[in-house]
């Protein structure tokens, strides 16, 4: 995970959601 400068919240939200979607994903495919 990447973090960006905070004042970019926008890139930074989209880019936690992309992270918390490949990571439920990857879960899901373990279990």
């Amino acid at each position: 995970m990447i973090l960006t400068q905070a004042t970019n919240s926008p890139d930074l939200i989209i880019e936690l959601g992309d992270n918390v979607l490949y990571f439920f994903r990857l879960c899901r495919n373990i279990f």
